[in-house]
């Protein structure tokens, strides 16, 4: 029987959802590694899926709405938005702390893993859009500048 004690908040939804994108993407990479599989590869598999339904849903985007929209990716996946700026040609997103240093020291997993992961990844979709994609990362601040 549910009872109070079972009524889970937003935040503790929002907690455990983050924990978990974390070490499915992050145990993903690792498994690979592990296997000797490119990491490159299946961020390839995995873009062109994830492209192939963004039209859907994003054909109408701006530069700006892309940007918020990949903030928000990496926000819910635990990271801290430190910059959302633009227009409807050309916009930046940056993002901190996306995973957290902790998880990807756990999972062995190198900030370059990641990097070929997103960059593949929001390229693709970025592509898909008939946008262009500048991914750059500085320390734990990762910066995606999209244009039309």
């Amino acid at each position: 029987m549910l009872t109070e004690q079972t009524d889970f908040s937003v935040e503790e939804l929002a907690h455990s959802a983050s924990i978990n994108y974390q070490a499915f993407m992050l145990g993903s990479i690792a498994y690979l590694k592990e296997k000797n599989l490119p990491v490159e590869e299946w961020s390839n598999f995995l873009a062109e899926i994830f492209a192939s339904y963004w039209p859907a849903f994003a054909s109408t985007f701006g530069a700006f709405e892309l940007a918020k929209t990949t903030g928000l990716i990496l926000v819910a996946g635990g990271g801290r938005l430190t910059l959302l700026e633009g227009n409807q040609h050309s916009s930046r997103v940056v993002v901190e702390d996306f995973p957290e240093t902790e998880n990807m020291t756990r999972f062995e997993v190198s900030v370059e893993d990641l990097d070929l992961m997103l960059g593949v990844i929001f390229s693709k979709i970025a592509s898909r859009l008939n946008r262009k994609l500048r991914y750059h990362r500085e320390g734990n601040c990762f910066e995606f500048s999209y244009t039309n």
